[in-house]
């Protein structure tokens, strides 16, 4: 993470200078723009046998990346599961989590259901 922010400064330092690094800015820009663009994901799940879906996008805090989650099940219910965390792979399955919290709270899931899925 810290390599691609060091990458994403120098690139934004060289932008500013003279154009005699040209050759260099084509090599790494399509790299750092690949590797940028796969930190955002969206994409289907299925929750306790509905169908929902998910969103994460990064955001820096103190220099640091980070990840905001967000999960919905449309066709089911309002709740929306938020989290945000510095792993991807945390911050979707802490979304699941404040969406199950949520819907046993407005009595949308049942108990055993969520221990189902948490695997308690």
């Amino acid at each position: 993470m810290r390599i691609t922010l060091c990458l994403v400064s120098l690139l934004v330092l060289l932008s500013y200078g003279p154009c005699q690094c040209t050759s260099f800015l084509d090599l790494i820009l399509p790299t750092l723009t690949t590797h940028f663009v796969k930190l955002w994901r969206q994409g289907d799940l299925e929750l306790l046998g509905k169908y929902c879906t998910y969103n994460m996008r990064p955001f820096f805090k103190n220099w640091k990346l980070y990840y905001s989650a967000s999960v919905i099940c449309p066709g089911w219910t309002q709740i929306r599961g938020s989290a945000k965390a510095s792993s991807m792979t945390a911050v979707l399955n802490q979304a699941i989590e404040d969406f199950l919290t949520k819907a046993l709270k407005a009595g949308v899931v049942k108990r055993e259901e969520a221990r189902t899925y948490y695997g308690k």
